[in-house]
Formats: structure tokens, C-alpha cells, sequence
């Protein structure tokens, strides 16, 4: 009976050991996995938010505490912050090209002068870079004798027409893509056995101002003009005057009236010696211009003037001259 009993005592106490370690398991067991389960939240709740403050700086999402919203533009397109890519096409923005009609018998000043008024360069930066800039590379202007007798050394090379430049361009910049222009149009076109192409290009500046851009007068100017350098007069012209009181400032006007004053007349202190053909041009001539100063008609002719309304008239002799003027109401002393 008693040997019975602890059969059974031990027997209970067997299951009662394996019973208490099946809970201890358990307990073991269920511990690590809930910690686990929370440190994994965690470290999942760390990515997520990581990863959606990486997508908001990227591209534009919006995040508030557990919240994913996108822009109203986002319908199924994401598109990246435009505040690099704005300044990168601000850089790169493609500069204001301006044109710039250059007519005949515009002087370097009045080229200057439109330069400014249309936003290319400034007047003044221009005047300066045309006296002192360096423009060897274009052999039209290795003919420009005697440079400092000139007010402006490269008047009558800017050739007139219509030229497109940059907003704020270097003036040297300018005149070198004029300077291009007026080699092509003048170097081997226009010649004469007596002459050099410098001296064409003052002639026909002369031609140009005093007939007005009137092509069909300027053929008979040119052969008076020729007429009377070939017999050594003075050429006696009005443009020269105006360009040394309207083209110049006064200091200049001084300093270089003894080069451009064709009139060859006693002043009460100076007189004027200018025999022959001015210093250098004294605008942008035309290619008419050019073309008469080259070719000129063939006469007989030393006078020519014209009336108010631009009637010209021509004579051999002085006497026949003042004739004619009178004919046309023009008084000649």
C-alpha cells in the first residue's frame, strides 16, 4: 500500500515539474519575441520616417506626424524642386540681340551716339575705343595715314548698313564686326592709279556731304572735286567747316581746323592751309559715294553750289558760276 502511494506521490510530482517547466518555456519564449516584435517596430518607425523626410526633400511630399499627403499638382507626375535648375537656365539665358541701321553720311559720333540709344555700348566707351583700339588685324585700316591729324581715326571705315549686335557688347567688339564688314565691301572694290584707298574713302565722304546722298549729282561733284586737286586749288568746300564746328568739341575744333579747313582763306589769326583733300573722311560715305569718288564723270567743271530746294548747278568759270547762282536766287560773293 505504501510502496502504491509513493508511485503515485512521485508520478505527481513528475507532472508537476513537467507542467512548470512548459509554462517557464513559454514565459522564456514569449518575453524575447515581444521585445523583439517592439525593436522592430522601432527601428521600422525610424525608416519610415527617414524615408519619407528623404521623399519630401526630393520630391516635394508633405509629411505631419503619422500623415502622407501629396501637392494637388501631383496627379500620377512627381516633379523635383526647381529652385537649382532656375538658376542653372538664368545663367545660360540667351543675350538681347539689337540691330543697328548705320546710314551714309553718318559720322563717328552719330554712330556713337545711336550705340547708347539702342543699348549696345556707350557713346563715350565707343569714341574711345575707335582711337585707340587695336584693329591691325584688318588691313582697310593700314592705309589711314597721318592718324593724328584725325579727330576720329576711324571715320568714314564704319560702313554704313545694318549690323546686329549684343545688348552691352565691348565697344572693340563692336567695331571689329563693322570693321569686317567694311573690309569686305571696300578692299579690292574701289582703286585708283592716283589715289589710295584712304584718300577714296575722305573723297567720297566729301561727296556724299555736300550732294546730300543725291546719287544723281554725285558723279558731277567728283569730277569738279577732281578738276581741281589735278590744277592744285583749294577745294573750297562747306561739309569740312560743319564737321569742324558740329562733329568736334571746341578744344578739337582748334587743334584740327588747320587739316579739315578746305577754304585756303586768312583769318584774322590763323590762316587755313588745307590744299588739298581734308586730313581724313568726315563721315561714312555711301557705296554711290565711293563709286563716283572713283569714277568720275568726265567735265570741264572747277564750281558747282546749289539753290535752297537742292538744285544743283555747275560752271568752268567763276563769272559763269555767280551767274547761274543769281538765275536761282543764290547769292555767291
Amino acid at each position: 500500500m505504501i510502496k502504491k502511494f509513493v508511485c503515485v506521490f512521485v508520478a505527481v510530482l513528475i507532472a508537476a515539474a513537467l507542467f512548470g517547466c512548459s509554462n517557464n518555456a513559454k514565459v522564456l519564449s514569449d518575453t524575447p519575441l515581444a521585445s523583439q516584435e517592439s525593436r522592430m517596430s522601432d527601428s521600422a518607425q525610424v525608416s519610415d520616417e527617414t524615408m519619407l523626410s528623404s521623399y519630401n526633400d526630393n520630391y516635394n511630399f508633405q509629411t505631419s506626424s503619422s500623415t502622407l499627403s501629396l501637392p494637388s499638382s501631383s496627379q500620377g507626375n512627381v516633379s523635383k524642386a526647381p529652385s537649382s535648375s532656375k538658376a542653372a537656365v538664368s545663367s545660360t539665358a540667351p543675350r538681347k540681340e539689337i540691330s543697328v541701321l548705320i546710314p551714309p553720311g553718318f559720322t563717328v559720333r552719330k554712330i556713337a551716339a545711336r550705340m547708347e540709344a539702342k543699348g549696345v555700348c556707350k557713346a563715350a566707351d565707343f569714341i574711345k575705343a575707335v582711337n585707340t583700339g587695336d584693329f591691325s588685324a584688318y588691313s582697310v585700316t593700314n592705309g589711314i595715314a597721318d592718324p593724328q591729324k584725325r579727330c576720329y581715326r576711324l571715320e568714314g571705315y564704319l560702313y554704313p548698313d545694318t549690323y546686329t549686335f549684343y545688348e552691352n557688347s565691348a565697344p572693340e567688339e563692336v567695331i571689329k564686326k563693322i570693321l569686317q564688314n567694311t573690309q569686305k565691301k571696300l578692299v579690292g572694290k574701289y582703286s585708283r592709279s592716283d589715289m589710295t584707298l584712304d584718300q577714296i574713302i575722305t573723297l567720297a565722304s566729301l561727296i556724299e556731304k555736300e550732294g546730300g546722298g543725291n546719287n544723281n549729282e554725285s558723279g558731277k561733284i567728283s569730277s569738279v572735286l577732281h578738276n581741281r586737286l589735278k590744277q592744285g586749288k583749294a577745294l573750297q568746300l562747306d561739309a569740312p567747316v560743319y564737321y569742324l564746328e558740329n562733329e568736334m568739341e571746341d578744344a578739337d575744333t582748334q587743334k584740327y581746323k588747320i587739316w579739315y579747313n578746305t577754304y585756303n582763306y586768312q583769318n584774322r589769326e590763323v590762316k587755313y592751309e588745307c590744299p588739298g583733300l581734308p586730313a581724313g573722311a568726315i563721315c561714312s560715305p555711301s557705296a554711290a559715294s565711293l563709286k563716283a569718288a572713283t569714277d568720275p564723270e568726265t567735265t570741264d567743271y572747277l564750281f558747282f553750289g546749289s539753290d535752297k530746294n537742292k538744285n544743283y548747278f555747275y560752271a568752268v568759270t567763276y563769272d559763269e558760276f555767280k551767274e547761274k547762282g543769281t538765275e536761282l536766287g543764290v547769292n555767291i560773293k
